[in-house]
């Protein structure tokens, strides 16, 4: 973009409004033109103000950040200014709707703040170019029939074996039911459920919430979405669950994950979930690992995150893909940096007070999991320091090197080892 970003700015490049919208004729004009940088907040730009680029003076002060100190129109004077930006006003920002009572109201100026730390370790200023681009291209947007070719690797209950913690040659089950069942049986005065509300990313054509509304298995239905990239043509071949003929028009959306954090306030509603699922979704994102923090924002208190995800073949996962990200030791960010090591992100999540569970297969397909739980309201999913944005290139004993990511990891620990002892065993916190 030939522009250096703030510290722990949104950078993306400066279209109209209509051209975000509809990438047609006038997305491809926007695109020819230089590009300036907007800062963004999750929620649409809905009037866009031409600003100078903030003077250190300004940007430390958070003079035109989303939910900052600056003024009510959020105009910065010229003489504070020296380039192009687009800011939103922060009066005209709104909060996010409160769905029950577990946490305090999550603003959109929050999750913003939240979104920029996060991106601004796992996103260069080029990385964030092409997702606005494919977003604008609608790249993510997959053809007729295509979305019927990938639907043959998921399963209707998003489950698995993997090996036990503590336990040789033995595996134990993990499941999206599980998690379901333990939720509606925990006895607790601020996650007591009758009902579960989920969000399933990356849901297909929906088979599985399909299933769960055949099942008649206790989900708020009014608080449960699918987000999709499948074709409309693809969804409407298949019947929708008896009784129920709009439920893929009521509970689909579709988007590009990887813009999730301008979705949150607007498609998604504001809401936060109990349960959030993917499968084999993460794996084709630019920028897994961001969206990967960004969608623990969304889970309630005492909320569950379970995803699953194939390793490939540098024996390295999507939020540790050597293509994507770099660590740098702490005195040695000259060296290029090196891997992102599976257990470093999970040692310090645990150490932020998340509840963890991993576990890979040893056995092709070499499916993982990765289970993350909030116990607490202050609890959110940090990123350690040293890591960046980055390729390293593949070289011959990398495999063993990440021999130690697929040993199970459990925190807390669990007596068993299995996924259902430690979801018991991580019930939340006050």
């Amino acid at each position: 973009l030939g522009v250096k970003p703030w510290p722990g700015s949104a950078l993306t490049p400066a279209l109209p409004a209509a051209a975000a919208r509809e990438p047609c004729a006038d997305a491809k004009a926007a695109l020819a033109r230089p590009l300036g940088v907007v800062l963004r907040s999750p929620a649409s730009l809905k009037r866009p103000v031409t600003l100078g680029a903030a003077s250190p003076s300004s940007a430390s002060s958070g003079g035109c950040l989303a939910g900052g100190s600056g003024s009510a129109s959020g105009v910065v004077s010229p003489e504070a200014a020296a380039g192009v930006v687009l800011c939103r006003s922060p009066g005209a920002l709104k909060p996010w709707s409160t769905v029950g009572e577990n946490l305090e109201p999550l603003t959109a100026e929050a999750i913003s703040a939240y979104w920029a730390s996060i991106r601004a370790l796992t996103r260069s200023a080029n990385l964030e170019a092409l997702i606005v681009r494919r977003s604008l291209k609608r790249h993510w947007d997959m053809a007729a029939g295509e979305g019927l070719d990938w639907e043959h690797i998921r399963n209707l209950r998003y489950e698995l074996s993997v090996p036990l913690a503590g336990v040789q040659h033995k595996d134990g089950d993990v499941s999206a039911d599980e998690c379901i069942s333990n939720m509606l049986s925990v006895r607790h005065p601020l996650m007591q459920r009758e009902r579960v509300k989920l969000l399933d990313l990356g849901c297909g054509i929906g088979s599985f919430l399909a299933r769960l509304k055949k099942d008649g298995t206790q989900i708020d239905w009014s608080g449960t979405i699918g987000v999709t990239t499948v074709h409309l043509a693809d969804i409407k071949m298949f019947v929708p669950p008896p009784g129920y003929p709009d439920f893929f028009e009521k509970h689909l959306l579709r988007f590009d994950l990887d813009c999730l954090a301008d979705h949150v306030c607007q498609e998604l509603g504001g809401k936060r979930f109990d349960l959030i699922t993917s499968h084999y979704c993460w794996c084709h994102l630019k920028d897994p690992l961001g969206a990967l923090c960004l969608a623990f924002e969304l889970l309630e208190l005492g909320g569950l995150l379970l995803f699953i995800e194939p390793l490939n073949g540098t024996g390295s996962l999507p939020y540790t893909d050597n293509n994507s990200y770099a660590f740098h030791r702490p005195g040695f960010e000259a060296d290029g940096g090196g891997f992102v090591p599976l257990r470093l992100l999970l040692d310090h999540w645990a150490g932020q007070g998340v509840a963890v569970f991993s576990s890979c297969q040893q056995r092709p397909p070499h499916r993982h999991v990765l289970a993350l739980r909030r116990p607490s309201r202050g609890v959110h999913l940090g990123l350690p320091d040293g890591l960046r944005p980055g390729r390293i290139p593949y070289t011959e004993g990398a495999e063993a090197s990440r021999s130690r990511d697929l040993v199970p990891f459990l925190s807390p620990k669990a007596p068993g080892g299995s996924f259902k002892e430690w979801l018991c065993a991580c019930g939340p916190s006050l």
